[in-house]
């Protein structure tokens, strides 16, 4: 239930993202999004997550933790929002769509360059139908079956 809420979520951010962003300044509409989604994720770890473990300072004060804030604040969060806000004033909803289904074959490759994992066959497959659907998804029918043209004649 909760994927399925988030894909519908997604779904939601994508649409009135690509109807606000010709209108509105790009950083504004950004820093709308982050700061919808960190009160929203607030809610959600208060509700669902043991948050009193993870604010305590032996926990929260190591470096690794740190840096992983700093990470996934700064340029996963951010930058990828006002990216996405200032990139998608040029394309369409259904684009964006296309772009962020390509993440996990992203991550795979990301993770075999960093840290040498190898994908199973499971997952290799898997990224490879969510490649050729986006290709297949942006090839126009009439590109390989043209209508047929009528003569003056006919």
């Amino acid at each position: 239930m909760l994927v399925f809420l988030c894909a519908i979520c997604f779904a939601l951010q994508i649409i009135f993202t690509g109807k606000y962003a010709p209108r509105y300044p790009s950083l504004s509409l950004a820093l709308i999004q982050i700061f919808v989604v960190s009160i929203l994720s607030a809610l959600g770890a208060l509700l669902f997550e043991d948050w009193r473990t993870a604010v305590q300072l032996p926990n929260i004060g190591q470096p690794l933790v740190i840096w992983a804030l700093v990470i996934t604040a700064g340029p996963a969060t951010a930058f990828a929002f006002l990216t996405q806000t200032v990139c998608q004033k040029f394309t369409t909803p259904t684009r964006v769509a296309l772009i962020f289904a390509m993440e996990p074959v992203f991550a795979a490759l990301a993770s075999f360059i960093w840290t040498e994992d190898v994908l199973g066959v499971k997952a290799l497959a898997g990224c490879l139908l969510i490649f050729f659907g986006m290709i297949l998804s942006e090839i126009r029918p009439d590109q390989f079956w043209p209508k047929e043209k009528k003569s003056i004649t006919q």
